[in-house]
């Protein structure tokens, strides 16, 4: 066995850990999932995990073209297998949308539809320049009514198909052909943000109406935020019902809130918090969009995230 000196050994093994560190920094940019080349504009669908047959390529083609002779926006789409340990499909996407270029140059007007099959999620990646037609929540719906129940069958052509449509239509101000799977508002409303709201907007309900001679407002108030929630939700019974609860809800919180209020305020005490005796602060941020870059075979390629993910 060869002995080292002191230098020597300090000298093998700094070089073997700076040998770990470059390994351990190197190793996630070789297993982070390449972005294929940009496939030709007139038959813009890559697929690497082999769900369409040649025929499938060349009638959603066909229909992608179609639609950019109505309206001047691109879709791309790509199928993948896996993204692999440790890529995230939002990250992956907007990566593969930029290098591509998916839309005409300085229109950020491109759509691409990203479907990893084996690990079962899509995404919708909109260009800036769309989303004010194509937004997050429509995105979302198409993907969990239009696409999702043709992929659990396997019926990958198909919702692909029905996807396009769709998207199309939001794009082109039309009609949705699959209006009838896309459900209502009603479906879509979580309780749970109207409470966040309620629990928000307490303290400055509060302020307001304990100020107020009036025990009425309060009824007026939850009765007309009832009357909006109703008209969002189709006008169902159940959201009737519930705007006149809201109504006597507030009556109640509005006769509480004045009886606090006077109550503290003749003490010399602040008002409880739900009765408008505190406030919340505000602070101001700022943010900026990455821009994209013009590439493939495309043109255009200004992403910043838009669009919704799903699974089935």
């Amino acid at each position: 066995m060869i002995a080292m000196g002191g230098s020597l050994r300090r000298k093998v093994i700094g070089s073997m850990f700076v040998a770990l560190v470059a390994v351990g920094l190197i190793a996630p940019s070789v297993s982070a999932l390449a972005v294929p080349p940009a496939p030709p504009l007139d038959r813009p669908i890559v697929d690497q995990a082999e769900a369409l047959t040649t025929e499938d390529i060349n009638r959603l083609s066909a229909k992608i073209n179609n639609s950019r002779s109505k309206k001047d926006y691109q879709i791309g789409v790509l199928i993948v297998p896996t993204l692999g340990e440790g890529e995230y499909i939002e990250g992956y996407s907007i990566d593969v949308a930029r290098k591509w270029g998916i839309g005409t140059s300085g229109k950020n007007n491109g759509v691409l539809l990203l479907i990893v099959l084996k690990d079962r999620k899509v995404r919708i990646e909109v260009g800036r320049g769309l989303e004010g037609d194509l937004t997050d929540v429509e995105s979302g719906r198409i993907i969990r009514n239009v696409i999702a129940p043709e992929f659990r069958e396997r019926r990958y052509a198909q919702g692909i198909d029905m996807a396009l449509d769709s998207i199309t239509a939001q794009v082109e101000g039309r009609a949705d052909p699959n209006e009838g799977k896309m459900g209502s508002m009603a479906e879509e409303f979580n309780p749970f943000w109207l409470a966040c709201l309620g629990f928000i907007l307490a303290p400055w309900l509060g302020s307001v109406l304990g100020r107020s001679k009036s025990w009425w407002a309060g009824g007026v108030i939850g009765g007309g935020f009832g009357i909006v929630i109703a008209g969002l939700m189709s006008w169902t019974l159940g959201a009737l019902i519930g705007a006149g609860a809201l109504a006597i809800a507030g009556l109640v919180f509005d006769y509480f809130v004045s009886k606090n209020y006077r109550s503290r305020t003749s003490r010399g005490e602040k008002p409880s918090w739900w009765a408008g005796g505190t406030h919340f602060g505000g602070g101001s941020s700022s943010g900026g969009s990455s821009s994209g870059f013009g590439g493939g075979s495309f043109g255009g390629g200004g992403f910043s995230g838009g669009g919704a993910s799903g699974s089935w």
